[in-house]
């Protein structure tokens, strides 16, 4: 039996496409003492729709593929007055 993708929480997704923790580093300056600075990873190019996401469906569960295809069907639409697929 074919493992089924599991529903999860929108947070859960979130944290998926957001940047993460790469490593720690020390930073000592001339004067004073040394600070601890997060390296972070990149995140991912459909982060900037999270908000969106979380306005409309927050509430959810969905599985990876199912919230990757609700941002798709976002970044289809028109977003702007000035595209002619804009609809108000």
């Amino acid at each position: 039996m074919a493992d089924t993708p599991q529903p999860m929480p929108f947070e859960a997704f979130a944290s998926t496409l957001r940047p993460q923790i790469a490593s720690v580093r020390s930073i000592a300056p001339r004067n004073g003492p040394a600070t601890t600075v997060n390296v972070m990873s990149k995140g991912h190019p459909d982060e900037v729709w999270l908000r969106w996401l979380k306005s409309r469906h927050g509430a959810e569960k969905h599985t990876r593929m199912e919230w990757q295809h609700l941002i798709d069907i976002y970044a289809k639409q028109a977003a702007h007055p000035a595209d002619p697929n804009f609809r108000s």
